[in-house]
């Protein structure tokens, strides 16, 4: 009759310490993706306004690229030493390349 009475001690401490076991497992686990989460939306935030500043930086690069643009002349292009070309050809596209 002990011999009973201790085999069910054993399986009621084994059951017990697994039953632990998997809560301090789930605790480990939650805690983990918790603070994987934070650390997720915090780089998300600093991707975002990383995103703004480069979206405004890319904003001047336009304005200043439009007013260069605009400066360009045929006689700017001469004084930096370009020429007209004599001959000019130009590509067309013929019915031969819908052909092959």
């Amino acid at each position: 009759m002990r011999t009973k009475i201790t085999t069910f001690d054993n399986i009621e401490k084994r059951i017990f310490k697994a039953l632990i076991a998997g809560i301090l497992f789930s605790a480990f686990l939650y805690i983990y993706f918790v603070s994987t989460s934070v650390v997720n939306i915090v780089q998300r935030k600093n991707i975002e306004s990383e995103t703004q500043g480069l979206s405004s930086n890319v904003g001047n690069l336009e304005s200043q690229y439009i007013s260069l643009n605009k400066n360009i002349t045929l006689s700017y292009a001469k004084s930096l030493g370009y020429v007209e070309p004599r001959d000019i050809s130009f590509v067309s596209n013929d019915s031969f390349a819908m052909n092959i």
